[in-house]
């Protein structure tokens, strides 16, 4: 092909987000369990990071993890059907004899100086941390609580089997007269979530979300701003969470599922691409899905797992042109284990969807407690704009070298298994159809310990029209993507 060829090498995108299309031949891009991150004056201007790992810390209750709260110097978890404390030490205390008539499902949390208030969808309990005491809230009769939150000294709630949502008396959420609620009203609606945020109140029904203020009248505080409807609704009030002066939840609208949206000043913003929007409107139980929010390593991140598979938004570097998700999966591809998150003792801390177990989550954790993470990127199509026929020579992959750990060189089929991080290596793929089906090329190297000046090289990956390369690992070590240089030649027409 050479002397009918013209060869060059090329500057290629290995770095990037979830761009997956529902037609794989218009984008196979998917980036799992590794993230996007932006070095503006770095060597390349963006990366592709490890995610975080986790290790087991302590047991709690019988699971799933169903919520979790951080109030003065304790931690408090609903576990299963139970609800607990946890100190600064992590001894584990159940609360008390009270508990919820459910064993699953997303339970809200929130908290006034004394008082914390969890709801599940049925009833709620409240504990005073003063008194040390866990009681039934006496909600008004018929009424489902679903979500809660706190403002100016007020707890509140929306009732899940209608319109409306109630509001306690000051500073007691032991008090609920009948009479204090409000109706979301402007459409025809059921009360589905709400969060505070800003000294605003946003109000969300099925499929319209209104913004109330608190006016400071005599016979109810709050007043609905006529000027803040929206036309959507929420689709799951577990993914609605509020943090870092923001709101992030999975909208829903009349034509159902919607975007997941953001909330930063007063008017949502779409932050799911359209890529994202097509997968989860394919997904079943979207109205489960939970979501959280957390800040690791300087970066604001939005996690929400739904329809059995876990999007991570990094909000700290995306923006209106390009909005960067990744996945993140276990090592059998199922959604990520976390269910809830808190920071505590300045650590963060994620609870299980699927067992009793709380785990430390960190980036300083190279694995999930002992279990391989499986990293994998799919990168964009290569191709010729005037269709003609590519051979790729040569693939090289800019990374963090010589990151193997030290171990034995014994061959045997035991060591070598307790001693596969010694010799860390990327697995490549190719597809010639457009992403359907992938052909195994081999490995290459990453570097073993202290060899920094290793290359991470494949040749000879064949000819076709178009190329899309995935690369895998399933090393516990630090897996940083820097860039990529492909050789190729382009045959002449």
């Amino acid at each position: 092909m050479n002397r009918n060829a013209t060869e060059k090498a090329i500057d290629f995108p290995i770095v990037g987000s979830f761009r997956e299309d529902r037609i794989t031949k218009i984008s196979s891009e998917r980036t799992i369990n590794w993230y996007e991150g932006i070095h503006p004056h770095g060597k390349k201007v963006t990366a592709l990071h490890p995610t975080p790992g986790l290790l087991f810390k302590t047991s709690i209750g019988i699971g799933p993890h169903r919520g979790s709260f951080v109030f003065n110097d304790f931690s408090y978890f609903c576990s299963g059907s139970q609800v607990f404390r946890v100190s600064t030490t992590f001894a584990v205390s159940l609360l008390g004899a009270p508990i919820f008539g459910t064993a699953s499902g997303y339970v809200d949390i929130d908290a006034n100086q004394t008082q914390i208030i969890f709801v599940d969808g049925l009833t709620g309990l409240l504990f005073d941390t003063v008194g040390l005491v866990l009681s039934v809230v006496p909600f008004p009769p018929g009424v489902r609580p679903n979500s809660v939150t706190y403002m100016d000294g007020y707890f509140i709630v929306t009732d899940t089997v209608t319109n409306r949502f109630y509001v306690s008396d000051l500073d007691n959420g032991l008090i609920w007269n009948p009479l204090s609620f409000a109706l979301i009203n402007s459409n025809p609606t059921f009360a589905r979530g709400i969060q505070r945020l800003k000294r605003r109140l946003f109000v969300f029904g099925t499929n319209i979300t209104e913004v109330w203020l608190d006016a400071g009248t005599a016979n109810f505080h709050f007043r609905r701003d006529n000027n803040l409807l929206f036309e959507h609704g929420l689709e799951a009030d577990g993914s609605l969470v509020e943090g870092f002066d923001r709101l992030f939840y999975l909208s829903r609208d009349k034509n159902g599922v919607g975007s997941i949206k953001m909330v930063e000043g007063t008017y949502p913003e779409n932050i799911s691409t359209y890529e994202l929007d097509l997968v989860i409107q394919r997904l079943i139980d979207t109205n489960l899905a939970v979501g959280m929010v957390y800040k690791i390593d300087g970066i604001i991140f939005y996690k929400i797992s739904v329809g059995g598979r876990t999007f991570v938004y990094n909000v700290t570097m995306s923006s209106p042109e390009d909005r960067k998700w990744h996945e993140e999966m276990m090592l059998d591809k199922t959604r990520h284990i976390a269910n809830t998150h808190i920071f505590f003792v300045n650590q963060h801390f994620v609870g299980s969807y699927n067992s009793s177990n709380l785990y430390e989550f960190s980036t300083d954790l190279l694995d999930n407690d002992g279990e391989a993470i499986y990293r994998a990127r799919i990168a964009h199509v290569i191709n010729d704009p005037l269709y003609r026929r590519i051979r790729i020579d040569r693939l090289q992959i800019d990374m963090l070298q010589g990151v193997g750990i030290p171990g034995t060189d014994r061959t045997d089929f035991a060591s070598l298994l307790a001693n596969k991080d010694q010799d860390p290596k990327l697995k490549l793929s190719v597809s010639v159809d457009g992403g359907v089906t992938f052909i195994a090329i081999g490995d290459a190297t990453i570097g073993k310990v202290g060899n920094r000046i290793h290359r991470t090289i494949w040749r000879n990956l064949g000819m076709a029209y178009d190329h899309v390369l995935k690369v895998e690992t399933w090393n516990s070590v630090k897996l940083y993507i820097l860039g990529a240089a492909i050789y190729l030649e382009v045959e002449n027409l």
